[in-house]
């Protein structure tokens, strides 16, 4: 959880993950058992070209390339679902 976000946020964050707060999330607490807690720290999102990074303290290190078109621009694939925590 971004380190900047108030209490109230973090608990309604926590309620839509864990799946408490009800809809899709909640089908996914069975599978997933038991939740070992929420931390706060700072995430970092850059884009850059095509390559894109997300850093979330030490637990998060993550990077992705696009593959440009034709156009040099990254092709997109449509999608049906999206999920924003």
């Amino acid at each position: 959880m971004d380190g900047r976000a108030s209490d109230k946020q973090v608990k309604a964050i926590t309620a839509i993950a864990t799946g408490s707060a009800g809809g899709p999330m909640a089908a996914l607490g069975p599978p997933v058992g038991t939740i070992a807690g929420v931390e706060r720290g700072p995430i970092q999102f850059e884009i850059g070209g095509l390559r894109r990074t997300v850093h979330a303290g030490t637990r998060v290190d993550q990077a992705c390339e696009g593959v440009a078109a034709a156009q040099h621009q990254a092709m997109r694939l449509p999608s049906t679902t999206r999920l924003r925590l």
